[in-house]
Parts: structure tokens; sequence; C-alpha cells
């Protein structure tokens, strides 16, 4: 899941805010 901006997602791709 590549949602950039998304917390929560378990991918490295993910940009936690």
């Amino acid at each position: 899941a590549a949602h950039m901006g998304k917390e929560g997602d378990a991918t490295p791709f993910t940009d936690v805010t």
C-alpha cells in the first residue's frame, strides 16, 4: 500500500506524519 501520508500503513513507503 503506497499511501504517502497515510499513518499506520504497514509499508516502507508510508510517510508517517
